[in-house]
Protein backbone atom coordinates (compact mmCIF):
# COMPACT_ATOMS: atom_id res chain seq x y z
CA UNK A 1 0.00 0.00 0.00
CA UNK A 2 2.40 6.00 -0.74
CA UNK A 3 4.25 11.33 -2.89
CA UNK A 4 5.23 16.14 -5.02
CA UNK A 5 5.93 17.34 -8.22
CA UNK A 6 8.51 14.53 -9.62
CA UNK A 7 9.87 10.74 -8.55
CA UNK A 8 12.50 11.01 -6.20
CA UNK A 9 15.47 8.80 -7.57
CA UNK A 10 18.84 8.55 -6.22
CA UNK A 11 21.12 8.02 -8.90
CA UNK A 12 24.80 7.54 -8.78
CA UNK A 13 25.47 6.55 -12.67
CA UNK A 14 25.83 10.26 -14.06
CA UNK A 15 23.11 11.66 -16.85
CA UNK A 16 20.24 8.87 -17.45
CA UNK A 17 20.71 7.41 -20.92
CA UNK A 18 18.14 8.58 -23.49
CA UNK A 19 15.89 5.45 -23.48
CA UNK A 20 15.70 5.56 -20.02
CA UNK A 21 14.40 8.92 -19.73
CA UNK A 22 11.55 9.73 -17.88
CA UNK A 23 8.58 10.87 -19.70
CA UNK A 24 8.58 15.07 -20.22
CA UNK A 25 5.59 15.45 -21.57
CA UNK A 26 4.23 18.78 -20.03
CA UNK A 27 0.95 17.36 -19.22
CA UNK A 28 1.94 14.61 -16.92
CA UNK A 29 3.68 16.07 -13.78
CA UNK A 30 2.49 15.65 -10.84
CA UNK A 31 -0.30 13.35 -11.28
CA UNK A 32 -0.65 11.44 -8.66
CA UNK A 33 0.58 12.86 -5.12
CA UNK A 34 -2.47 14.18 -4.45
CA UNK A 35 -4.94 10.60 -5.02
CA UNK A 36 -2.85 8.63 -3.09
CA UNK A 37 -4.14 9.75 0.57
CA UNK A 38 -8.12 9.90 -0.44
CA UNK A 39 -7.31 6.06 -1.20
CA UNK A 40 -5.94 5.44 2.37
CA UNK A 41 -9.07 7.08 3.26
CA UNK A 42 -11.60 5.16 1.62
CA UNK A 43 -10.18 2.02 2.56
CA UNK A 44 -11.10 3.10 5.87
CA UNK A 45 -14.43 4.05 4.88
CA UNK A 46 -14.72 0.72 3.21
CA UNK A 47 -13.67 -1.39 6.69
CA UNK A 48 -15.79 0.92 8.55
CA UNK A 49 -18.74 -0.85 7.38
CA UNK A 50 -18.13 -3.66 7.63
CA UNK A 51 -16.80 -3.47 11.39
CA UNK A 52 -19.89 -1.67 12.33
CA UNK A 53 -21.82 -4.98 11.05
CA UNK A 54 -22.82 -3.30 7.44
CA UNK A 55 -22.17 -4.77 4.12
CA UNK A 56 -19.06 -3.29 2.71
CA UNK A 57 -19.97 -1.32 -1.08
CA UNK A 58 -19.48 -3.51 -3.77
CA UNK A 59 -18.87 -2.69 -6.83
CA UNK A 60 -18.31 -6.13 -9.49
CA UNK A 61 -17.82 -8.15 -6.43
CA UNK A 62 -14.53 -5.81 -5.46
CA UNK A 63 -15.19 -4.07 -1.77
CA UNK A 64 -14.60 0.25 -1.94
CA UNK A 65 -11.40 -0.70 0.32
CA UNK A 66 -10.79 -3.31 -2.57
CA UNK A 67 -10.47 -0.79 -5.41
CA UNK A 68 -9.00 1.82 -3.14
CA UNK A 69 -6.26 -0.69 -2.73
CA UNK A 70 -6.34 -1.14 -6.72
CA UNK A 71 -5.44 3.08 -6.99
CA UNK A 72 -2.26 2.23 -4.77
CA UNK A 73 -1.12 -1.01 -7.10
CA UNK A 74 -1.25 1.01 -10.45
CA UNK A 75 0.47 3.82 -9.26
CA UNK A 76 3.27 1.92 -7.54
CA UNK A 77 3.40 0.37 -11.09
CA UNK A 78 4.01 3.76 -12.84
CA UNK A 79 6.63 4.37 -10.75
CA UNK A 80 8.55 1.20 -9.47
CA UNK A 81 9.98 0.36 -12.65
CA UNK A 82 11.24 3.89 -13.55
CA UNK A 83 13.25 3.37 -9.84
CA UNK A 84 14.84 0.25 -10.78
CA UNK A 85 16.18 1.64 -14.08
CA UNK A 86 18.43 3.80 -11.85
CA UNK A 87 19.93 1.30 -9.66
CA UNK A 88 21.18 -1.99 -9.73
CA UNK A 89 18.74 -4.68 -8.15
CA UNK A 90 20.61 -4.90 -4.28
CA UNK A 91 20.40 -1.26 -4.28
CA UNK A 92 16.82 -1.06 -5.54
CA UNK A 93 15.65 -3.81 -3.15
CA UNK A 94 17.79 -2.04 0.23
CA UNK A 95 15.40 1.49 -0.68
CA UNK A 96 12.44 -0.89 -1.13
CA UNK A 97 12.71 -2.29 1.90
CA UNK A 98 13.45 0.56 3.79
CA UNK A 99 10.69 2.36 2.23
CA UNK A 100 8.49 -0.67 3.58
CA UNK A 101 9.49 -2.20 6.50
CA UNK A 102 10.96 -0.01 9.64
CA UNK A 103 6.65 1.92 9.63
CA UNK A 104 5.61 -1.37 9.55
CA UNK A 105 7.88 -2.51 12.25
CA UNK A 106 6.53 0.47 14.45
CA UNK A 107 2.84 -0.47 13.61
CA UNK A 108 3.20 -3.42 14.76
CA UNK A 109 5.03 -2.84 18.14
CA UNK A 110 2.85 -0.03 18.79
CA UNK A 111 -0.40 -2.48 18.35
CA UNK A 112 1.61 -4.77 20.65
CA UNK A 113 2.84 -2.42 23.22
CA UNK A 114 0.60 0.44 23.41
CA UNK A 115 -2.37 -0.39 21.72
CA UNK A 116 -3.24 -4.18 22.95
CA UNK A 117 -2.46 -3.65 26.93
CA UNK A 118 -5.03 -0.25 26.63
CA UNK A 119 -7.88 -2.24 24.77
CA UNK A 120 -7.11 -5.27 27.52
CA UNK A 121 -7.30 -2.69 30.23
CA UNK A 122 -10.36 -1.40 29.11
CA UNK A 123 -12.36 -5.06 28.46
CA UNK A 124 -11.14 -6.85 31.10
CA UNK A 125 -9.41 -8.89 29.15
CA UNK A 126 -6.11 -10.69 29.86
CA UNK A 127 -3.01 -8.57 28.31
CA UNK A 128 -0.58 -11.47 27.01
CA UNK A 129 3.09 -9.84 26.79
CA UNK A 130 4.57 -13.08 25.10
CA UNK A 131 1.84 -12.99 22.54
CA UNK A 132 2.59 -9.47 21.58
CA UNK A 133 6.11 -10.27 21.22
CA UNK A 134 5.51 -13.20 18.84
CA UNK A 135 3.29 -10.56 17.14
CA UNK A 136 5.58 -8.48 16.10
CA UNK A 137 8.52 -11.24 15.30
CA UNK A 138 6.00 -13.43 13.27
CA UNK A 139 4.66 -10.98 11.62
CA UNK A 140 8.11 -8.84 10.61
CA UNK A 141 8.18 -9.92 6.87
CA UNK A 142 4.58 -8.68 6.36
CA UNK A 143 3.47 -12.19 5.77
CA UNK A 144 0.61 -11.94 8.76
CA UNK A 145 0.72 -15.25 10.20
CA UNK A 146 -0.42 -13.76 13.79
CA UNK A 147 -3.59 -11.79 13.60
CA UNK A 148 -4.60 -10.95 17.59
CA UNK A 149 -2.82 -11.02 20.91
CA UNK A 150 -5.80 -11.45 23.10
CA UNK A 151 -9.28 -11.58 23.39
CA UNK A 152 -9.19 -7.62 23.58
CA UNK A 153 -10.62 -7.19 19.93
CA UNK A 154 -13.28 -9.65 20.19
CA UNK A 155 -15.72 -6.91 20.16
CA UNK A 156 -15.34 -6.52 16.85
CA UNK A 157 -17.67 -8.42 14.36
CA UNK A 158 -16.82 -12.20 13.72
CA UNK A 159 -14.16 -12.97 11.42
CA UNK A 160 -12.91 -9.08 11.77
CA UNK A 161 -10.87 -9.48 15.34
CA UNK A 162 -7.68 -8.97 14.01
CA UNK A 163 -5.16 -5.66 14.95
CA UNK A 164 -4.39 -4.93 11.51
CA UNK A 165 -6.49 -6.26 8.61
CA UNK A 166 -4.85 -4.21 5.25
CA UNK A 167 -1.26 -5.21 6.54
CA UNK A 168 -1.75 -8.82 4.42
CA UNK A 169 -1.54 -6.66 1.22
CA UNK A 170 2.19 -5.66 1.58
CA UNK A 171 2.92 -8.99 0.69
CA UNK A 172 1.91 -8.72 -2.64
CA UNK A 173 3.75 -5.13 -3.28
CA UNK A 174 6.87 -6.63 -2.01
CA UNK A 175 6.42 -9.43 -4.39
CA UNK A 176 5.70 -6.68 -7.26
CA UNK A 177 8.96 -5.34 -6.14
CA UNK A 178 10.73 -8.34 -7.24
CA UNK A 179 8.99 -9.08 -10.12
CA UNK A 180 9.46 -5.91 -11.28
CA UNK A 181 13.11 -5.53 -10.22
CA UNK A 182 14.50 -8.83 -11.38
CA UNK A 183 13.01 -8.33 -14.62
CA UNK A 184 14.41 -5.13 -15.41
CA UNK A 185 17.43 -6.41 -14.39
CA UNK A 186 17.48 -8.11 -17.99
CA UNK A 187 18.79 -5.58 -21.14
CA UNK A 188 16.20 -6.75 -23.69
CA UNK A 189 13.83 -5.91 -20.57
CA UNK A 190 14.34 -2.26 -20.47
CA UNK A 191 14.39 -2.48 -24.11
CA UNK A 192 11.23 -4.10 -24.79
CA UNK A 193 9.43 -2.60 -21.62
CA UNK A 194 6.01 -2.07 -22.93
CA UNK A 195 5.90 -5.79 -24.61
CA UNK A 196 7.32 -6.92 -20.78
CA UNK A 197 4.85 -4.72 -19.10
CA UNK A 198 1.63 -6.13 -21.31
CA UNK A 199 2.92 -10.00 -21.16
CA UNK A 200 3.25 -9.50 -17.62
CA UNK A 201 -0.45 -7.83 -17.16
CA UNK A 202 -1.72 -10.70 -19.71
CA UNK A 203 -0.02 -13.62 -17.40
CA UNK A 204 -1.53 -11.68 -14.45
CA UNK A 205 -4.96 -11.20 -15.31
CA UNK A 206 -5.32 -14.79 -16.96
CA UNK A 207 -4.50 -15.85 -13.46
CA UNK A 208 -6.71 -13.71 -11.72
CA UNK A 209 -9.28 -14.84 -14.30
CA UNK A 210 -8.72 -18.55 -14.36
CA UNK A 211 -8.60 -18.47 -10.29
CA UNK A 212 -11.63 -15.55 -9.78
CA UNK A 213 -9.52 -14.17 -7.03
CA UNK A 214 -8.91 -11.12 -6.15
CA UNK A 215 -7.29 -11.73 -3.39
CA UNK A 216 -4.31 -13.06 -4.97
CA UNK A 217 -0.95 -12.54 -6.46
CA UNK A 218 -2.25 -12.64 -10.26
CA UNK A 219 -4.82 -9.67 -8.88
CA UNK A 220 -2.28 -8.20 -7.67
CA UNK A 221 0.71 -8.45 -10.38
CA UNK A 222 -2.55 -7.41 -12.99
CA UNK A 223 -2.94 -3.69 -11.36
CA UNK A 224 0.60 -3.10 -11.01
CA UNK A 225 1.45 -4.53 -14.33
CA UNK A 226 -1.44 -2.31 -15.61
CA UNK A 227 0.17 0.50 -13.88
CA UNK A 228 4.06 -0.35 -15.66
CA UNK A 229 2.20 -0.17 -19.12
CA UNK A 230 1.22 3.29 -18.90
CA UNK A 231 4.49 4.18 -17.68
CA UNK A 232 6.22 2.79 -20.88
CA UNK A 233 3.88 4.80 -22.90
CA UNK A 234 4.43 7.90 -21.25
CA UNK A 235 6.24 9.73 -23.45
CA UNK A 236 3.32 9.32 -26.31
CA UNK A 237 0.23 10.18 -23.68
CA UNK A 238 -1.09 13.77 -23.33
CA UNK A 239 -3.78 12.99 -20.70
CA UNK A 240 -7.31 15.23 -21.41
CA UNK A 241 -10.38 14.98 -19.50
CA UNK A 242 -12.21 13.40 -22.32
CA UNK A 243 -9.44 10.88 -22.24
CA UNK A 244 -9.61 10.30 -18.81
CA UNK A 245 -13.55 9.82 -18.76
CA UNK A 246 -13.31 7.48 -21.75
CA UNK A 247 -10.67 5.87 -19.61
CA UNK A 248 -12.85 5.62 -16.48
CA UNK A 249 -15.89 4.59 -18.29
CA UNK A 250 -14.43 1.53 -20.42
CA UNK A 251 -12.64 0.76 -16.71
CA UNK A 252 -16.19 0.73 -15.13
CA UNK A 253 -17.92 -1.46 -18.10
CA UNK A 254 -14.94 -4.05 -17.97
CA UNK A 255 -14.90 -4.56 -14.58
CA UNK A 256 -18.31 -6.00 -15.00
CA UNK A 257 -17.29 -8.50 -17.19
CA UNK A 258 -14.18 -9.06 -14.72
CA UNK A 259 -12.40 -6.86 -12.43
CA UNK A 260 -8.55 -7.65 -13.81
CA UNK A 261 -9.90 -6.33 -17.31
CA UNK A 262 -10.20 -3.06 -15.82
CA UNK A 263 -7.01 -2.41 -14.48
CA UNK A 264 -5.20 -0.71 -17.66
CA UNK A 265 -8.16 1.50 -17.90
CA UNK A 266 -8.39 2.28 -14.72
CA UNK A 267 -4.84 3.03 -14.14
CA UNK A 268 -4.96 5.39 -16.77
CA UNK A 269 -7.76 7.18 -15.31
CA UNK A 270 -5.75 7.29 -12.00
CA UNK A 271 -2.89 8.71 -13.49
CA UNK A 272 -4.07 11.29 -16.27
CA UNK A 273 -7.26 12.26 -13.49
CA UNK A 274 -3.99 13.07 -10.49
CA UNK A 275 -2.30 14.74 -13.45
CA UNK A 276 -5.70 17.21 -14.40
CA UNK A 277 -6.57 17.45 -10.97
CA UNK A 278 -5.27 21.20 -9.60
CA UNK A 279 -5.09 20.37 -5.88
CA UNK A 280 -1.78 20.45 -4.79
CA UNK A 281 -2.03 19.07 -1.54
CA UNK A 282 0.23 16.61 0.03
CA UNK A 283 2.76 16.85 -2.68
CA UNK A 284 6.06 17.11 -0.35
CA UNK A 285 4.65 15.26 2.57
CA UNK A 286 3.23 11.26 2.17
CA UNK A 287 1.30 10.73 4.69
CA UNK A 288 -0.86 7.65 3.04
CA UNK A 289 1.12 4.80 3.92
CA UNK A 290 0.96 5.87 7.67
CA UNK A 291 -2.98 6.21 7.14
CA UNK A 292 -2.94 3.27 5.96
CA UNK A 293 -1.43 0.99 8.30
CA UNK A 294 -3.33 3.00 11.34
CA UNK A 295 -6.63 3.41 9.93
CA UNK A 296 -7.68 -0.60 11.41
CA UNK A 297 -5.78 -0.49 14.64
CA UNK A 298 -7.62 2.69 15.21
CA UNK A 299 -10.74 1.11 14.47
CA UNK A 300 -10.59 -1.69 16.93
CA UNK A 301 -9.87 0.71 19.40
CA UNK A 302 -12.53 2.95 18.60
CA UNK A 303 -14.56 -0.45 18.97
CA UNK A 304 -13.23 -1.04 22.55
CA UNK A 305 -13.92 2.84 23.50
CA UNK A 306 -17.51 2.40 22.59
CA UNK A 307 -17.04 4.76 19.41
CA UNK A 308 -19.17 2.26 17.44
CA UNK A 309 -22.36 2.56 19.29
CA UNK A 310 -22.64 6.36 17.99
CA UNK A 311 -22.95 5.06 14.37
CA UNK A 312 -21.30 4.93 11.66
CA UNK A 313 -21.87 8.94 11.22
CA UNK A 314 -19.80 9.59 14.50
CA UNK A 315 -17.62 6.68 14.04
CA UNK A 316 -16.21 7.19 10.63
CA UNK A 317 -14.72 10.69 10.78
CA UNK A 318 -13.22 9.92 14.13
CA UNK A 319 -11.49 6.78 12.57
CA UNK A 320 -10.17 8.56 9.39
CA UNK A 321 -9.32 11.83 11.47
CA UNK A 322 -7.04 9.89 14.30
CA UNK A 323 -5.77 7.62 11.63
CA UNK A 324 -4.51 10.71 9.15
CA UNK A 325 -3.06 12.25 12.23
CA UNK A 326 -1.22 8.92 12.88
CA UNK A 327 0.04 8.45 9.28
CA UNK A 328 1.14 12.21 9.93
CA UNK A 329 3.01 11.28 12.84
CA UNK A 330 4.94 8.23 11.21
CA UNK A 331 5.75 9.98 7.88
CA UNK A 332 7.41 13.15 9.85
CA UNK A 333 9.28 11.05 12.76
CA UNK A 334 10.26 7.89 10.86
CA UNK A 335 9.46 7.25 7.34
CA UNK A 336 10.45 10.91 5.75
CA UNK A 337 13.66 10.46 7.91
CA UNK A 338 14.65 7.40 6.01
CA UNK A 339 14.38 8.86 2.76
CA UNK A 340 18.03 9.63 1.00
CA UNK A 341 19.31 13.09 1.39
CA UNK A 342 20.54 13.35 -2.17
CA UNK A 343 17.92 12.81 -4.51
CA UNK A 344 17.41 13.32 -7.92
CA UNK A 345 14.27 14.75 -9.33
CA UNK A 346 12.80 13.44 -12.51
CA UNK A 347 9.97 15.23 -14.47
CA UNK A 348 7.43 12.08 -13.96
CA UNK A 349 4.56 11.38 -11.98
CA UNK A 350 4.83 11.16 -8.72
CA UNK A 351 3.06 9.70 -6.06
CA UNK A 352 3.22 8.74 -2.11
CA UNK A 353 1.88 5.17 -1.61
CA UNK A 354 1.03 3.27 1.74
CA UNK A 355 2.94 0.99 0.03
CA UNK A 356 5.02 3.27 -2.37
CA UNK A 357 7.00 6.10 -2.28
CA UNK A 358 9.93 6.22 -4.62
CA UNK A 359 13.68 6.70 -2.29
Amino acid sequence: MMVQDGVRLLTTRGPIAPQQQPSRCPSWPCPVGRPTSPFAVLVIVSHSFSLLGHPEPIYAGVPLGGWAVAGFFTISGYLIPRARLHTDLGTFLLRRARRIYPAFWACCAIIALIASPIAAHLTGATYLPRAALTYVVTNASTFITQQTIGDETAGAPAGLVMWNGPAWTLVFELLCYLIAGSTLTLATARRHQTTVALATYAIATTSAITTDNQHGLGWFVALFAAGWVISTRADHIRPTRGTTRIALAFAVAMAMVHPALAAIPLAYAILAGGALLPVRQFRTNDISYGTYLYGWPTQQLLIVLGVDAQGIGIFLPVAVGVAMFAGTASWFLLERRLLPRRAQVVAAPAASQALNQLV
